[in-house]
């Protein structure tokens, strides 16, 4: 807007990405991982930061087989907590923090 030259209309400019759902993100990187369909669910779910408590509701078995499976998942995720699930599988998938594929 250039109010010295008295213009009073102005341009705006809009850029339209897509951006994925981030679970659709984390069930393709999770793909490659050899993980049975319940250690798939459970990972999307500690990515997403459900407690193990929620976890064990959402599956129906108990906080113990929970962790169970959290253990395995680990291992063959090659991670040592839950905060490291995320970035694993944004960096192995190909994906930016944002949810965008890398080129």
């Amino acid at each position: 807007m250039n109010s010295a030259a008295g213009d009073e209309t102005s341009l705006i400019g809009v850029t339209i990405e897509y951006q994925a759902p981030l679970t659709l993100l984390i069930l393709r990187a999770l793909k490659p991982f050899p993980l049975s369909a319940a250690q798939r669910q459970i990972a999307q779910w500690l990515a997403q930061g459900f407690s193990f408590e929620q976890i064990g509701c959402k599956q129906h078995i108990k906080a113990s087989t929970v962790k169970d499976h959290v253990h395995a998942i680990y291992t063959k995720l090659g991670v040592r907590n839950r905060d490291e699930i995320l970035p694993r599988l944004i960096s192995y998938g190909g994906f930016r923090d944002d949810g965008t594929q890398l080129n």
